[in-house]
């Protein structure tokens, strides 16, 4: 819910954004920290990394990316 707040206005949002995506990334890290060390797997555990390691920055990225494009 929090990342479809910024959407109306989304060039706008980069500070909420960035923060969004920081929280998601510390959450993706800790994750995979812990799945290392109950060395335990899952197609679900899988999933829920690429999503908070990979998308979520590749998100932020293209906010970032439409927000440069917005100022001129």
């Amino acid at each position: 819910m929090a990342y479809l707040s910024t959407v109306p206005d989304i060039e706008n949002q980069g500070k909420r954004f960035r923060l969004l995506t920081a929280l998601v990334f510390v959450g993706g890290v800790a994750r995979l920290v812990g799945a290392i060390l109950a060395g335990y797997f899952s197609a679900t555990v899988g999933f829920s990394l690429a999503m908070e390691l990979l998308v979520a920055p590749g998100l932020m990225l293209w906010q970032m990316h439409l927000a440069q494009h917005d100022r001129f």
